[in-house]
């Protein structure tokens, strides 16, 4: 049987909301947005890649290293702030430390169009920040930090998501920080095209119906497309001109998800071509799926899920049911983060000692049932998960 490898790309998940309303982080937050729009993207690939349980503990070279920062421009002071946030005698007052601030303290809304209606959601984003000192050097700069994103975003992430190229997001780069994340923020909105092309072709295929690879389209306005990258210019040959510029330059700066656009009549008797059609090639199509991957996460978020009502009796009967109040819900997503009951226990209840199944157990468990090979390590390691091998 032929080997081939399941993802060997490194894929990164952002919730739907931020990509439908990719205005709302930079409405919000202004010139943090863009620091937290990276972290947001940071944490979901970091967890889902390599740590999943326990505290997400990072320093600013961390960030820096894999989101393209210099550490000195996120450690700058913002001497414009009269009154910088201070808890407990820290100052939140660099460029970096601001952002974190405010994602915990700020809450984001965000729109969406559905059914025919507008809908206006509160998105919190940080549920909790620490602040670790190295009490080993007189430096307090010397510190590492731990997140945790809200309930709704971890939720969002295993069930609401839209899949990124990690490496192609972070090789968008720019000198100024706010253009950086505004382009990374289209990159998202060409992760959602790609994604909304491959659903298509894949339910007419189902279909027994043929797909050319020239249906590989998406069409957008020049004016949505502005307003995604936030270029201000109110004459149409010029929002033309700066939006071909800015295409242009993200173009050459993708690796593994190149796309190709032309300016298009949006209907025939049209007098100006002011849409753009995007094409992606079958290539990128292809190669643009997390495969098993993505089934494994699921199911075991499903199997964690079944094992946390069998420790809670009263949830696993509303599992049953298929109703979970927000507070269940959220109860069962804090420990399924957390790095309790990570291994089997023994239990004596009423003088009966049975086995408390762990996290690892599930693991285990459920590599095997997707894999199709047991899992032969001492420990969890989600590397693992994105470089398994699969049999065909």
């Amino acid at each position: 049987m032929e080997e081939k490898n399941l993802t060997l790309r490194k894929y990164g998940r952002v919730p739907q909301s931020f990509v439908f309303d990719s205005r709302a982080l930079f409405k919000k937050y202004d010139d943090s947005a863009a620091i937290i729009q990276d972290l947001m993207i940071f944490y979901s690939y970091n967890r889902l890649n390599v740590n999943l349980f326990g505290e997400f503990e990072f320093t600013i070279k961390d960030f820096c290293e894999a989101m393209g920062y210099e550490r000195t421009t996120l450690q700058r002071t913002i001497t414009e702030l009269k009154d910088p946030p201070t808890l407990n005698d820290h100052v939140f007052d660099s460029v970096f430390e601001y952002a974190l601030f405010r994602s915990l303290k700020e809450v984001v809304i965000v729109t969406r169009r559905r059914e025919g209606r507008d809908e206006f959601i509160p998105f919190p984003l940080l549920d909790y920040l620490y602040v670790n000192y190295d009490r080993s050097t007189d430096k307090l700069t010397k510190r590492t930090y731990v997140v945790e994103f809200s309930k709704k975003f971890i939720k969002n992430i295993f069930k609401e998501y839209f899949i990124l190229d990690y490496e192609d997001y972070n090789r968008i780069t720019d000198k100024h920080i706010d253009i950086m994340g505004v382009n990374r923020s289209f990159y998202l909105t060409i992760c959602k095209m790609i994604t909304i092309i491959r659903n298509l072709r894949y339910n007419t295929m189902k279909e027994k119906k043929v797909w050319a690879e020239e249906n590989n389209t998406f069409i957008t306005t020049v004016d949505q497309l502005c307003d995604v990258l936030r270029i201000t210019c109110t004459e149409s040959t010029e929002k033309k001109r700066a939006l071909t510029k800015r295409l242009n330059k993200i173009q050459k700066q993708l690796t593994n998800t190149p796309f190709q656009y032309k300016y298009v009549k949006s209907k025939e008797n049209s007098r100006w071509k002011y849409s753009i059609e995007f094409h992606f090639s079958n290539e990128v199509l292809d190669e643009y799926d997390e495969k098993l991957r993505a089934k494994f996460l699921f199911t075991l978020l499903s199997r964690c899920e079944m094992n946390y009502g069998k420790i809670n009796s009263n949830y696993g009967t509303d599992i049953i049911r298929g109703k979970l109040t927000q507070e269940q819900e959220e109860n069962f997503i804090e420990w399924f983060m957390s790095d309790k009951d990570m291994y089997d226990q023994e239990i004596l209840d009423s003088n009966q000692k049975y086995i408390r199944i762990g996290k690892f157990s599930i693991f285990k468990e459920v590599y095997k049932d997707v894999y199709a090979v047991p899992y032969k390590g001492n420990d969890i390691d989600f590397s693992l998960i994105r470089s398994q091998k699969s049999r065909s």
